[in-house]
């Protein structure tokens, strides 16, 4: 995992986003608030949603918890969002709100499918 200096060591999220991760983890589409977190990093950028900023922050995960060895959570936000890539993990933080409050919408508020969010085709083999 390749970390820089100044960057933050921990993750958080709002308390608003952390009863969404707990609802999130009670479908059957998710296990771990740790995945849905990576996840909505990914979905945030994927959509190009905007950071959201937390007013104040629940601590969920060290970044050696979050990241994986290669460090592509990092590598994820320095790759696609538009500014803060110098601090990834700090930056993560904000697309990890808005992320998780779209899978939250999606997948409780709606019930949507995984086909549905997220455009699958199904191909036969």
């Amino acid at each position: 995992m390749t970390e820089t200096a100044h960057d933050v060591t921990t993750v958080g999220v709002s308390r608003e986003a952390d009863r969404m991760l707990k609802a999130l983890c009670d479908t059957p589409l998710f296990e771990r608030e740790v995945d849905v977190y990576r996840l909505a990093v990914a979905v945030a950028l994927a959509e190009d949603l905007p950071p959201l900023p937390a007013s104040s922050k629940e601590t969920k995960f060290n970044v050696g918890t979050l990241d994986t060895p290669t460090g592509q959570v990092a590598a994820l936000v320095r790759a696609l969002a538009n500014e803060g890539t110098d601090r990834p993990y700090a930056t993560s933080q904000g697309y990890a709100e808005a992320g998780i409050r779209h899978l939250y919408v999606q997948f409780v508020e709606r019930n949507s499918s995984l086909h549905e969010v997220f455009d699958l085709k199904t191909t036969q083999i």
